[in-house]
């Protein structure tokens, strides 16, 4: 199921904002999480699309996390994902879909780690999406960061 996630976060290649304006979104600091390094990104242009993706990585001890703010017309591609009701359980990992502070989502985890990725902005003309990648967090623990963040925005 990771991978699933991940090809389907890859496939987003998105639009609209400036990489360098996403940074500002993602601070220095998220609770006792330090940034790692200096926000980077990117900036795509392909025929009639502009692309943009902000990531940036995060660590307390062993705990590390990335996150990436990718916005564009492609991001709607997840729209219909959010859209379901939906939760597979195989061999300890679990994805499903859910709610964070009214913003649609999918979690996808297991005990060692997984991923949240949150509709931002659910505007067609520049949505804007939320990726969270985290590594030995509980899925709470994680949440906790994400809900967090969101409330920065």
């Amino acid at each position: 199921m990771k991978k699933f996630i991940f090809l389907l976060f890859s496939f987003i290649l998105l639009f609209a904002a400036d990489y360098k304006d996403l940074c500002k979104n993602l601070p220095d600091k998220i609770d006792v999480y330090v940034a790692t390094d200096k926000c980077n990104g990117m900036n795509i242009e392909m025929n009639d699309i502009q692309s943009s993706q902000a990531e940036r990585d995060y660590q307390y001890n062993n705990k590390t996390f990335s996150l990436s703010i990718v916005t564009g017309t492609f991001a709607m591609q997840i729209f219909p994902v959010f859209m379901q009701n939906l939760k597979i359980e195989t061999n300890g990992e679990v994805t499903q879909t859910t709610s964070i502070n009214k913003h649609k989502a999918i979690i996808s985890y297991d005990k060692e780690g997984g991923n949240i990725t949150v509709l931002l902005k659910n505007n067609p003309e520049n949505p804007e999406i939320l990726v969270m990648n985290f590594n030995n967090l509980s899925k709470d623990e994680a949440l906790k960061i994400i809900k967090k963040l969101i409330l920065l925005k």
